[in-house]
């Protein structure tokens, strides 16, 4: 999945905060990562055995609710 194509957090980054798209970001981001799992086994491994990854995952994503919310305007 495409970050910036996913409608339904797109919508949720025109039409909220910052920390109320982190919360949709996070119910996203597990099948965001998995979804790429067949390109990248080691970050799969990383994703899952280590917390830290995928609370910078999160914070690099963050950006598109910015980018987001520029391209609406």
């Amino acid at each position: 999945m495409d970050v910036m194509h996913c409608a339904d957090l797109r919508i949720g980054a025109m039409n909220n905060d910052r920390d109320h798209y982190r919360l949709a970001l996070e119910d996203e981001v597990d099948n965001i990562i998995l979804e790429r799992g067949d390109r990248n086994s080691e970050l799969i491994e990383a994703y899952s055995s280590r917390p830290e990854v995928r609370t910078a995952f999160i914070g690099y994503l963050m950006r598109t609710h910015d980018d987001s919310r520029v391209e609406t305007k």
